[in-house]
């Protein structure tokens, strides 16, 4: 429950940059942690750390609810298929 109210906060998102949302889904094109696919992504990490959020919401990212958000779960994008 608690990570379901942490995304719900993300569901009104602001206006996405398509290039970066693409470059955070490629980051997370194989399952990692969190916060290194923000960091790797080539994003501004504040901004890729919020649009990780966003994506989730939408679930377009994918992660184990069962894993607290705050410490940076492994996270995919729905479309993997490993």
């Amino acid at each position: 429950m608690e990570n379901l109210m942490w995304l719900a906060d993300y569901r009104f998102a602001d206006r996405v940059d398509p290039e970066q949302e693409q470059a955070v889904l490629h980051a997370f094109r194989r399952r990692r942690p969190l916060f290194e696919g923000a960091g790797a992504c080539g994003v501004p990490v504040l901004i890729a750390v919020d649009l990780v959020y966003v994506l989730m919401w939408q679930r377009r990212l994918l992660f184990d609810w069962e894993q607290p958000l705050p410490r940076g779960p492994l996270v995919w994008t729905a479309e993997e298929t490993a």
